[in-house]
């Protein structure tokens, strides 16, 4: 997703840094504001986006009609892996997708391919080999969005071997604390190890600093300049994003309650003024990546 038809990736070896928030609220204002086919792909088999990004009775709906990311890791995975063999069509990318959001002329978008806990049963023990998913995204996304983002687990596994072979590009969400350091020093390690191990080089878009206090600590400040020595200061976004309870949205609504649609996600921002921050975030993103 570097440029146009190019998947990147959000990811970072430590939990809780935002990174789910970060990605969906990414595909929506890229759709809603910057006029973008986008496509969302959750690769958690928590499926945070995927609660995120839809509301909870469209949700149930999604998972009785259509398909998620589990369906389609079958279809690729059956060649390789101990499954029965069946002559059963196979899933496409339409059969999963959820619209979170769509012009009225429909010249843009956001579409979600939703997670299933599921997924977690079905890859373990299984040997699939890395290159699978970058094979459909080439097939049957790619020529139809202008970006393609992924959002994966904290954790290396299969999952983010798979995400790391179709991604052009890495976004990295951290809290600058000094766990927060160690995970993205870990992400860094996983990149140069993917490329020795498949060949596979996978650029970083840069490094964002979430939930970001306005009165940062002085740990935060050290945090911040060792981001900087490792990576290089090109590599940190300007722009931070606040730790503001207005970014956390379940199941479709907001902390007040508020649904619908997914334009609830930035009701809230909009009312604190975060909506700002949040579009010079996307400014410089679109600046680095295009």
């Amino acid at each position: 997703m570097c440029s146009p038809q190019n998947p990147l990736q959000s990811v970072n070896m430590k939990g809780g840094v935002g990174k789910t928030t970060l990605s969906v609220h990414l595909s929506y204002y890229l759709a809603r504001h910057n006029n973008q086919k986008v496509l969302l792909i959750d690769l958690d088999p928590q499926a945070n986006a995927t609660i995120v990004a839809i509301p909870e009775n469209d949700l149930i709906d999604h998972y009785k009609q259509q398909k998620t990311t589990f369906d389609l890791f079958f279809n690729w995975m059956q060649q390789y892996g101990p499954f029965t063999k069946t002559d059963l069509p196979k899933t496409k990318i339409q059969d999963c997708i959820y619209t979170s959001y769509k012009s009225s002329d429909r010249q843009a978008y956001l579409h979600v391919i939703p997670s299933h806990i599921e997924l977690s049963s079905m890859l373990r023990g299984a040997n699939v080999g890395p290159y699978e998913l970058d094979n459909l995204l080439s097939e049957q996304a790619e020529g139809h969005y202008d970006f393609i983002i992924i959002d994966c687990a904290p954790t290396h596994s299969i999952l983010t071997t798979l995400a790391l072979n179709s991604s052009k590009q890495v976004l990295i969400p951290m809290v600058a604390e000094p766990f927060g350091v160690h995970g993205t020093t870990l992400m860094k390690r996983v990149l140069e190890e993917h490329e020795y191990d498949y060949g596979s080089k996978v650029t970083v878009a840069g490094v964002v600093f979430t939930m970001w206090k306005t009165a940062k600590p002085k740990y935060a400040q050290t945090a911040e300049q060792d981001i900087k020595d490792e990576w290089g200061a090109t590599y940190v976004f300007n722009q931070k994003i606040s730790n503001d309870d207005n970014y956390k949205i379940i199941n479709g609504k907001n902390f007040e309650g508020e649904n619908g649609n997914i334009d609830v996600m930035e009701s809230g921002l909009v009312r604190t003024g975060k909506d700002k921050e949040f579009k010079e975030f996307v400014k410089e993103f679109l600046q680095r990546v295009v």
